[in-house]
């Protein structure tokens, strides 16, 4: 059972999250390799991307994403840090959103210009934020559980869709079996939190009837239906 501060904190975060409503259908995309875009007609879509998966929505056409859901370790010497730092420069987006950033706002833009990078808007979502959104969404949440909700942002970037208002929303350049980035061969970065993302993914589309894969093996590994 977690703490009654948690409890307290999450079921009290503001769902005013000052970001745009989404119409129509939404669609997400991670940077898993070996990934394709959904079938049909690509135009229509809010696109919603996860750190540097931006290149890989532009290789299918995309220009840039309504949304950008940004780790706050972006700015980190870690390879893969630097490597998607390298790969963003000179991109953009219309709205970046980062979570649980402890610093002031302030310090976020620094990061995105030393990298080159633009923004139109910028929102910092808190850790309880977050969760309150999860649980809106996919009735789930660690609030009544040990620890925190561990998920990736691509999960939560289908979660925050939903939120915002999406018809349906398309998973992209997901995988529970590939590790890595489709722009960063040379370092293989390995997958964190498998089991919690295929469980609340799985939720999201089991509870709305509106999460779907833009692949076959995504659907085969977390059993979401397959976007026709």
């Amino acid at each position: 059972m977690a703490s009654l501060r948690r409890i307290i904190k999450t079921f009290s975060a503001s769902l005013e999250l000052g970001l745009p409503a989404i119409t129509g259908d939404a669609l997400v995309v991670g940077s898993a390799p070996g990934s394709r875009p959904p079938s049909g007609a690509l135009d229509g879509f809010t696109l919603m991307t996860v750190n540097a998966s931006q290149v890989l929505a532009e290789s299918w056409g995309f220009g840039v994403p309504d949304f950008t859901i940004f780790r706050p370790q972006i700015g980190d010497d870690r390879p893969e840090d630097i490597k998607a730092r390298e790969v963003l420069a000179d991109r953009s987006t219309k709205t970046a959103i980062v979570v649980d950033w402890k610093e002031d706002r302030s310090a976020f833009e620094a990061i995105l210009r030393e990298m080159g990078y633009g923004w139109q808007a910028l929102t910092l979502l808190t850790e309880w934020q977050r969760q309150r959104v999860m649980f809106k969404t996919a009735c789930a949440t660690s609030a009544l559980e040990v620890g925190k909700l561990n998920i990736s942002n691509g999960i939560l970037g289908a979660g925050l869709s939903l939120y915002l208002g999406a018809r349906r929303v398309v998973m992209a350049g997901v995988s529970f079996s590939k590790d890595g980035h489709a722009y960063d061969n040379a370092h293989i970065t390995k997958r964190l939190h498998i089991d919690d993302d295929r469980r609340i993914l799985n939720a999201l589309s089991k509870r709305t009837g509106k999460v779907f894969a833009a692949q076959p093996a995504l659907a085969g590994e977390c059993g979401i239906p397959l976007w026709q």
